[in-house]
């Protein structure tokens, strides 16, 4: 609200945020849903920091076309309000950080200069990130000489990634505002802030019966009662009971902040109404820890009465969750129309209607466990930020919510299981992964999987085994673990045959081992060995197909075939870059073997493309089309997931003729895996080979 505000409004995060800035500190903001971020700032600016000069940068009035920054265009968003009447070049985030020094070099001792960044979008994130270093850089020069400049940049985790890989913080702090509650208005409250407002712009209207209906439209939600405000202030309160009405409601339909709200809810729709709807005569709240009443709270649907009872907003927010309950979730309405490489094809999302002839797999990759695994871990009672709880538990529940429950294959495992390859990492990983086999009902005999870079142990101790190109590294501790998961010791390239249930269809998954040259001086370079390539055809040609109609080839490693993310500059320069070395080669092998899949992890970000190989052959076979399906991590925390930001794991159905690819991503909202994207992906490939040796 304009004018005086109630006390508890922005208490909690002003009081951080006021807190830090005084030390000479910057900001990384993330806000929560309903947080009107501009007002909040605008609190921040004005009545936190005292003679502390203030202003707003929106980023996304500099991007250009290849999502770079205009440097100028930023200057001269500054240069007016710093009172700067020179005309000066302005190229790199280097010349706008020696304009700004200038500026606060010129004033007084203790002057301080806050700068307030928005817009920072995905595909941009490393320009932002480069800009923002330069703040910092700026920053500690100052500080030496009494002088102070700060920023708060508003971010949804993408820029985390980046920050946290990459900048040195010992001066800076990142504060995340996440938890902090949307809040909530009584009658009185907002009649206050009305009466403020009347003040301010001498307009004539009735405070008690436009408090009144603001109370009974918003039931007092902080982000809903300044929609409503703003509208109000355009009209200068000139509104009718049509107003109320009707045209409330659509405005809060069409606004952001309802779209956001609604997004959240239906994420864990269940749980969270049910959670909700609990407290809605108001209850003591017994329950303060739960993941589900801290979520309601930092949204806005529940809140802490005067008598510290948790109680449920009324007005629209109850409306919208008496709504929500009686309709379908996303997850049971179509998922829509998409284009395949033979056309449109259109997917019903509230079952698979898999046949018998279906096989269903999960593909899921890179679960860190250890320090960087982002689920509890039941057998040491470890929870992780947010009180997750196991990753088996998430999944349990989605492959219900896409009633797949008992209708699992195969379970696929990229790599990277743990962190460090410790034994006692593996111990949790067998716990883990058998977990998330009886959720998927996956006997052990099903389970496919391959080692990560992680999953070779650097630093052996005396008694290991040693191996790898140079004799510095142990893979003794995933083969132990391998022979308790799959039942006996690794010999890639493995092939583990999967059967459908009506005994029709056949996938061969070739599982290699991409860790070749792994160790200290080639971390993440990834190779597989030539006398394992070798092996394919001969081994592929050893298993008959005994009458079955049709078999499918699929191979499973760790490290990635083409172009995942892009690497900065800083880590190009310093060869920190993760590639598959010989990548041409194996997907020439998987091509003369008939491979339509090629299955990775690695980089912690979902992929999804068609290779086709050419090498000059005048056969069909010369130009078939590859699958290339990489998986983001399923488990690792968020500083190490890139800048997708969120946790991911594949649904693959195998059909007669197509593939469905069901992405899931675990949500914004930490509460579930909910709908990413689906792909249905026609099988148009030639005759193929049955089996046969590489020409390579």
């Amino acid at each position: 609200m304009t004018g005086k505000q109630p006390a508890h409004v922005y208490y909690q995060p002003t009081k951080m945020i006021g807190s830090m800035l005084d030390r000479g500190k910057s900001v990384l903001l993330s806000a929560p849903v309903g947080a009107r971020i501009t007002e909040m700032l605008n609190v921040v600016a004005s009545n936190i920091v005292d003679g502390q000069d203030s202003m707003a940068i929106g980023i996304d009035l500099a991007y250009l076309s290849d999502n770079s920054l205009d440097m100028q265009g930023l200057w001269e968003q500054l240069s007016k309000p710093l009172k700067s009447r020179k005309k000066m070049v302005v190229e790199t985030p280097t010349d706008l950080g020696i304009m700004l020094s200038k500026y606060l070099s010129r004033r007084a001792d203790g002057a301080r200069l806050l700068l307030m960044i928005s817009g920072a979008r995905n595909e941009s994130l490393e320009h932002v990130y480069n800009f923002i270093v330069e703040i910092h850089s700026q920053q500690e020069k100052l500080r030496a000489k009494n002088k102070y400049l700060q920023f708060i940049i508003i971010d949804h985790h993408g820029l985390r990634f980046y920050i946290d890989r990459n900048l040195p913080l010992e001066e800076s702090d990142l504060n995340s505002l996440e938890n902090i509650e949307t809040p909530v208005f009584d009658q009185a409250e907002i009649i206050e802030g009305l009466s403020a407002i009347r003040e301010e712009t001498q307009a004539n209207f009735d405070i008690e019966i436009i408090g009144k209906n603001i109370f009974e439209a918003t039931g007092g939600h902080y982000s809903l009662v300044m929609l409503i405000i703003e509208h109000l202030l355009s009209m200068e309160f000139q509104v009718d009971s049509v107003f109320w009405n009707n045209d409330v409601a659509r405005i809060f339909e069409s606004s952001d902040v309802v779209r956001r709200l609604r997004q959240a809810l239906v994420e864990d729709r269940e749980g969270l109404i049910e959670t909700a709807v609990r407290y809605t005569e108001g209850l003591p709240d017994n329950d303060f820890k739960s993941p589900r009443t801290k979520k309601l709270r930092t949204l806005g649907v529940l809140y802490v009465t005067s008598e510290y009872c948790l109680k449920l907003c009324g007005g629209f927010i109850r409306k919208l969750l008496e709504a929500l309950r009686d309709q379908k979730s996303l997850e049971e309405n179509s998922l829509g129309t998409f284009q395949t490489i033979s056309g449109l094809a259109s997917y019903d999302g509230r079952e698979f209607n898999v046949k018998d002839s279906d096989l269903v797999f999960l593909h899921v990759s890179d679960l860190h466990i250890g320090n960087e695994h982002a689920f509890k871990i039941r057998h040491i009672g470890r929870r992780s930020p947010g009180e997750r709880g196991t990753l088996g538990e998430y999944i349990r529940h989605d492959l219900e919510k896409m009633g797949l429950s008992s209708r699992v294959d195969g379970l696929l495992i990229s790599g990277d299981i743990t962190c460090r390859a410790d034994p006692g990492e593996f111990a949790r990983a067998e716990e883990i992964i058998g977990e998330i086999a009886d959720v998927a009902g996956v006997p052990r005999n099903k389970i496919a999987l391959v080692p990560g870079n992680h999953d070779i142990q650097w630093q052996p101790d005396e008694y290991s085994s040693r191996n790898g190109v140079n004799g510095t590294v142990s893979r003794e501790n995933f083969d132990r673990f391998y022979r308790n998961i799959v039942g006996h010791t690794p010999e890639f390239p493995e092939i583990r045959r999967f059967l459908a249930r009506d005994d029709s269809e056949i996938v061969d998954l070739v599982c290699l081992d991409s860790n070749f040259v792994e160790g200290p001086e080639a971390a993440g370079i990834g190779m597989i060995d030539a006398n394992s390539l070798r092996d394919i055809g001969s081994k592929l040609a050893d298993l008959t197909l005994d009458g079955h109609i049709d078999r499918s080839v699929w191979f499973l490693s760790h490290h990635h075939y083409l172009p995942v993310c892009d690497s900065d500059v800083a880590n190009a320069t310093k060869r920190k870059v993760s590639i598959m070395a010989n990548a041409s080669q194996v997907l020439n092998i998987a091509r003369d073997n008939g491979a339509e899949m090629v299955l990775h992890g690695h980089q912690h970000q979902p992929f999804l493309c068609y290779a086709s190989r050419w090498m000059g052959s005048m056969e069909p076979i010369g130009f078939r089309p590859i699958l290339i399906v990489g998986a983001g991590s399923a488990a690792v925390k968020r500083e190490h997931l890139g800048p997708i930001a969120q946790n991911h794991y594949f649904v693959l159905v195998r059909q007669r003729d197509r593939v469905i690819v069901r992405s899931r991503r675990f949500g914004e909202e930490g509460l579930s895996f909910t709908p990413h994207e689906d792909f249905i992906l026609s099988r148009p490939l030639p005759e193929r080979r049955s089996s046969g040796q590489s020409e390579n």
